[in-house]
C-alpha cells in the first residue's frame, strides 16, 4: 500500500549495507528534496502499533529519510511492503545495486553478511541477486585487504579496479605502501598491476628431511 507517513514513525533498516554518504552529494539532495520534495517514495516494513502509533521499520531509501529529515520535512511518501526479516538486507542490498550507490567495500560487506546470517553458498547468493559467482567472490576479496586500504576504496580514492590488482602482493604493509603509491602517482590500473608484480615476494620456506618428518 501507498501513504504519507510521519517521518518520526520510522526506524533505519539495522540491515542497511551502505555506510558511506559523500557529503556534497547528500547536500544536493537536501536542497531538492527541500525545493521539490521527495519524488520517489522510500519502502517500509508495518512493526505494528506500539503505544496505539503505527511504526514502520525503513526496507528502502535510507538517503531520501536522512534527506528528508535534513530539510525539516515530518512526512515522506512510502510503499508498505511484507518483507520478511530474511529479506530485509536482500532488498536494500538490489536498490543500492541498481542505483550503482554502494562503494565497493560496502558491497563487499553486505554480501558477506548475507553469506553468513543466510548460510547460503556463494553460487547460491549470485543466483538470488543475480550476479555472476567469479564478481561476488572478487568483491568479497577486497576485504582481505588491510582497514586503511579498504579505507581509500571506501573513499572512493582507490577504485575496485586498482584495490584488486593490490590484493596480488603478498604483504600487508607493501600492499598499504603500494595503495599510497598508487594515489600519489595517479597509477592506471594496468600500471599498479605491473607494479605488484614487480615487488619481491616472502621467500617459501623449505622444510628439511627432520621437519618433513615430523
Amino acid at each position: 500500500t501507498f501513504g504519507y507517513l510521519n517521518i518520526a514513525d520510522i526506524t533505519p533498516n539495522a540491515k542497511q549495507p551502505r555506510s558511506n554518504f559523500d557529503p556534497a552529494d547528500f547536500a544536493e539532495l537536501v536542497g531538492s528534496v527541500r525545493e521539490f520534495g521527495v519524488l520517489q517514495p522510500i519502502s517500509v516494513r508495518s512493526l505494528g502499533k506500539q503505544n496505539g502509533v503505527d511504526k514502520y521499520e525503513l526496507i528502502m531509501g535510507e538517503r531520501r529519510l536522512r534527506a528528508s529529515k535534513e530539510a525539516g520535512l515530518t512526512q515522506i511518501p512510502a510503499v508498505i511492503r511484507e518483507t520478511g526479516d530474511e529479506n530485509m538486507l536482500r532488498d536494500a542490498l538490489l536498490e543500492n545495486l541498481h542505483r550503482s550507490d554502494l562503494n565497493a567495500i560496502e558491497e563487499a560487506n553486505a554480501y558477506q553478511q548475507l553469506l553468513e546470517e543466510y548460510g547460503c553458498t556463494q553460487d547460491q547468493l549470485a543466483e538470488k541477486l543475480s550476479r555472476s559467482r567469479p564478481q561476488i567472490t572478487n568483491t568479497i576479496r577486497l576485504l582481505k585487504l588491510p582497514t586503511s586500504v579498504q579505507a581509500k576504496v571506501a573513499a572512493g580514492v582507490l577504485s575496485a579496479g586498482h584495490a584488486r590488482a593490490i590484493l596480488s602482493v603478498d604483504d600487508a604493509e607493501k600492499m598499504t605502501e603500494l595503495a599510497d603509491r598508487v594515489i600519489n602517482l595517479g597509477l592506471s590500473v594496468r600500471d599498479t598491476e605491473l607494479a605488484a608484480k614487480a615487488l619481491p615476494t616472502k621467500p617459501k620456506i623449505k622444510l628439511g628431511s627432520k621437519q618433513q618428518a615430523l
